[in-house]
Order: structure tokens, then sequence, then C-alpha cells
């Protein structure tokens, strides 16, 4: 295990320099679904049947091709993950890619990667601490998530599975963006083809 030597060390390190990139996405990604919970009593007001302003949505081609057919739109949850879901965990996704990419190759290129490694750190620590980290952020994302849509009344099962979906996608993508941050010469080429 020497090569993972002085991974606590990289893992401070890459907090310190990467945490509030990774604190303003978390932020911004859990309150994307909740605005949209907050905004449909007023879109359906309690008491009025839901079909007659959602109908239409369902059938309109524009809908249909920016957000794909609807699941349960005339649930709330339904309705939230159908407008808001996709996009959220497609920004989650876009979170790890870059921001793995960030903390391993944008690290590499200006050479501080090397200043850490001027003391006891195994050759893949950087890199283990930037994944771990990145890791980290998306399941706060994903568990914040969850939280906040059960805060707002929503059921359990549903909100664990939305928040998963965030959790899980930007998992999905933190690999993408390491594979492209080690294969590719720059981490300009690497953001574009994680992205």
């Amino acid at each position: 295990m020497r090569t993972l030597t002085g991974t606590g060390a990289a893992l401070r390190v890459t907090v310190r320099r990467h945490g509030f990139f990774w604190a303003a996405w978390v932020v911004g990604l859990t309150l994307l679904m909740p605005a949209t919970a907050s905004q449909y009593d007023t879109v359906i007001p309690p008491g009025t049947d839901p079909r007659l302003t959602l109908e239409p949505l369902r059938h309109s081609p524009a809908m249909l091709a920016i957000l794909g057919p609807a699941y349960d739109l005339y649930d709330k949850g339904g309705f939230i993950f159908w407008r808001t879901g996709g996009f959220t965990a497609m920004l989650a996704g876009l979170m790890g890619a870059l921001g793995i990419v960030r903390a391993t190759r944008g690290e590499e290129e200006p050479g501080r990667v090397e200043l850490l490694r001027s003391g006891p750190m195994g050759r893949h620590a950087p890199t283990v601490a930037a994944v771990t980290v990145a890791l980290g952020a998306c399941l706060l994302a994903g568990a914040t998530n969850a939280a906040a849509l059960v805060a707002l009344g929503l059921p359990a099962a549903g909100s664990v599975a939305a928040g998963l979906a965030v959790a899980l996608t930007g998992a999905a993508y933190v690999g993408v963006g390491a594979v492209a941050a080690q294969v590719l010469d720059s981490a300009r080429a690497a953001r574009g083809w994680a992205a």
C-alpha cells in the first residue's frame, strides 16, 4: 500500500483547495427540485383537478422533446422529477466530471501535485483523494436533495430514489472525468471530453 501513502494529507489539501467549488455545486443542485416543488401548488392549486392543467403538457411535442414522457405527472413528486429531476441529475454529472478534472489534471498542470509529492506521498494518493472528495460531494448532493424533498412532504421512497438518481449520475461522471484526466494531456481537453 505504499502507493497510497499520504492520502490523508492529499485529502486535506483537496478539500481546502476545492471545497468551495463542491459546496457551491451541492447547494445549487439542492435548490433545483425544491424550487419546482414550491411552484407546483401555484400551478395546481390544492383541490383542483391536475388533469386540466397538466394533460396539455403531457402531449405537448415541445415538452416531450425537452423532458421526455411523463411517468406520474398527476403526483407532485412525479411532476417535480419530470420537470427538473433529469436536469438536476445531468448537472450532477457535469459537477462530477468538471470537479474531478479540476482536482486531478488541473492540479498537475501548474505543478501543485509535485509540491505534495515532495513529501511522503504515494503515487496514487492525489488521485484517490480527489476521487474520494468528488464521490463524497455526489453523495452529499443526493442526500440533501432527498432530505429537501422529504421536508417538503413528499414520500420518502420517491425522495430517496430522486436523491440516488442525482448521486449516482454524478458518481458515474466522476469516473468519466477521472479517466479523461488520466488519458488526455491537458485539463482543457479532459474537461471538454468529460462534458
